[in-house]
């Protein structure tokens, strides 16, 4: 059986005849074979080598993020040092005014216990920095907050003693001259031993009355009974003031008033025996000592 064959003729330029050549069947089919098997094998090796150097850029990347990442670490743990030892400075400063208002401050050792539950290990023993820097500020934040929720609590007992200080009477109502305390005395116009509820202050008409703490106009009105011209003054937590005899009121019933606001002018209304301030101070509408509720002027302190 003859192979089949097959025949190429070339021409050239200027030549009538060609040049012939056969090349068989199986030598083209190797021909075929060899060029896709040098194409597959081509492939193949452009394949790795692209792999190769595309794994090369991302490792020489990886190195490159790594080392920025350790360098940002380091800054962090730098950070969170120096933000420890101005928690520190703080809670110093913290306590001072926490022993001032009478408040219990947290205890400095709840900074360095943990917050609880399971703690995760870190996936490669490079990244325990990482762990330990999230460990830290955690217990940083907890103590924070505690530390805040104290702060608070100083705050409303500051406010709340600023409120008592403000509210309670402590200054004299009026530039007057002392003439009758608080207690036991002779009335002056009966003779009688009578229960004098307040301390009298002698000073011309028209000199002003003072508000001794903060408080609300709780009455104005003229007393039938000898106080004349009468005002009262509720300065909270059951404490009242009332000033008699008076001239003129210069406030209204529920107006705030301040301490040392001019509130009133002195008079000679009512059962009086000359131009006086008659002052009271009552508890729960029970009277006490005026005195106990004037500080001298050189114990002040601001």
């Amino acid at each position: 059986m003859r192979r089949r064959r097959y025949i190429f003729k070339i021409y050239t330029d200027g030549a009538d005849a060609g040049k012939e050549f056969s090349i068989s069947v199986n030598f083209l089919k190797l021909l075929v074979f060899a060029g896709i098997f040098f194409a597959i094998s081509f492939g193949v090796l452009f394949y790795h080598f692209l792999h190769y150097n595309i794994s090369s850029y991302r490792l020489n990347k990886y190195a490159v993020e790594n080392k920025y990442l350790r360098n940002k670490v380091k800054e962090l743990e730098n950070k969170v040092a120096l933000l420890d030892s101005t928690i520190d400075e703080y809670y110093h400063r913290y306590a001072a005014l926490a022993t001032y208002a009478g408040v219990e401050p947290p205890p400095k050792e709840l900074k360095n216990i943990g917050i609880g539950g399971i703690v995760e290990e870190p996936p490669s023993p490079d990244l325990k920095p990482v762990t330990n820097l999230d460990d830290q500020l955690s217990k940083l934040e907890r103590f924070v907050d505690i530390q805040l929720s104290s702060f608070k609590d100083v705050e409303k007992k500051l406010q709340k003693d600023k409120f008592i200080r403000d509210h309670t009477p402590s200054i004299l109502p009026c530039n007057g001259r002392f003439t009758s305390g608080f207690g036991m005395r002779r009335d002056p116009f009966t003779g009688r031993m009578h229960f004098h509820r307040g301390i009298d202050l002698a000073a011309p008409v028209g000199t002003p009355v003072y508000a001794p703490a903060d408080g609300v106009v709780k009455k104005i009105k003229w007393d039938v009974r000898g106080y004349g011209l009468l005002l009262e003054i509720n300065h909270g937590m059951g404490i009242t003031t009332i000033y008699g005899h008076l001239s003129k009121v210069l406030v209204k019933p529920g107006q705030k008033v301040k301490r040392g606001q001019v509130i009133a002018r002195v008079g000679n209304t009512g059962r009086s025996t000359g131009p006086h301030l008659h002052y009271e101070v009552r508890i729960l509408n029970r009277p006490v000592n005026p005195v106990n509720y004037i500080i001298p002027y050189q114990t002040f302190f601001n």
